[in-house]
């Protein structure tokens, strides 16, 4: 999965959460959703695709960064400071 952020040109100065990172971030906890078994306090990663959930979870990981760099840019653009 490739990360809407990579192909915007305002990558730098976005300061709203666009409908395809939304999308992007509902198919990775999806992914990571599939790869784990188990339900309840049981649920775990299953072993034969471990290697597939450290990829999927390292752009969780980066999508959720990303949406927070967005956010904290957001509130300060409302307080009036500019970056």
């Amino acid at each position: 999965m490739e990360n809407p952020c990579d192909l915007c040109i305002v990558k730098v100065n976005c300061t709203q959460i666009c409908w395809q990172k939304i999308n992007n971030k509902n198919l990775l906890m999806n992914a990571i959703n599939q790869l784990m078994i188990g339900k309840g306090r049981n649920r775990r990663v299953n072993d034969k695709y471990l290697d597939q959930y450290q990829r999927v979870n390292s752009l969780y990981n980066q999508c959720i960064t990303d949406m927070t760099q967005i956010k904290f840019r957001q509130h300060e653009l409302s307080k009036g400071k500019t970056t």
